[in-house]
């Protein structure tokens, strides 16, 4: 039972005989809250959850898709159901050699374990257990110059966030190149380096 008397099931929950939910949340008295909706949550069967201290809910693993677009065996959830854009689990876990047999824990600081008989995590070798950070974090991940002097950066970003491509001589004052909202998980920004200055310096931020 939640702090605020109302009840967060995970499984394979019929609402109607038209609709199934994999995560709901019930008043005391037995009733959904309308306040909270995890949207159109898929999975290949009943999943299990975890409440994390900030309130926020991991679901999995056998997430296939949230809302029409694919995820991989584990999604997170905000306080009213919204899937958190933040969390980014990659790949997944592994081939599930003995479904049904999979456990999520929620950590003191936000981490989440996972246990269960699994052979990978995000394509790396982990059997049987593995801790998940789960933030996205927001990196420059490559750059390329192409002809004419133009450059383009690549970074991790958020759904929906804005971005900001500035540029500065002393890392004191900073111009703004341009401004982007991301469609996705990954940023590509171009430019062309300006010829004013011997060095000067480019940086991508959070503008939101």
């Amino acid at each position: 039972m939640d702090s605020d008397d109302t009840i967060l099931i995970a499984g394979q929950i019929s609402i109607s005989s038209s609709v199934t939910k994999l995560v709901v949340r019930l008043f005391n008295d037995g009733t959904l809250d309308p306040d909270f909706d995890a949207g159109s949550l898929t999975a290949n069967r009943a999943v299990n959850k975890e409440v994390l201290p900030n309130g926020k809910i991991v679901v999995g693993p056998t997430v296939k898709s949230i809302n029409g677009f694919q995820a991989a065996t584990l999604a997170r959830l905000h306080p009213d159901g919204t899937e958190d854009l933040a969390f980014d689990p990659g790949a997944g876990l592994g081939p599930l050699m003995d479904p049904g047999n999979e456990h999520l824990f929620a950590l003191a600081d936000g981490k989440i374990l996972v246990t269960g008989e699994f052979k990978s995590v995000n394509e790396l070798p982990l059997p049987m257990i593995a801790r998940l950070n789960g933030d996205l974090e927001f990196r420059i991940t490559e750059m390329q110059k192409f002809e004419r002097g133009k450059v383009q950066l690549t970074s991790t970003s958020r759904k929906g966030k804005k971005y900001m491509l500035q540029t500065s001589v002393d890392f004191k004052q900073w111009t703004v190149l341009g401004s982007y909202t991301a469609s996705g998980k990954v940023l590509e920004t171009e430019f062309i380096p300006m010829a004013d200055e011997s060095h000067r310096y480019y940086r991508i931020m959070q503008a939101d």
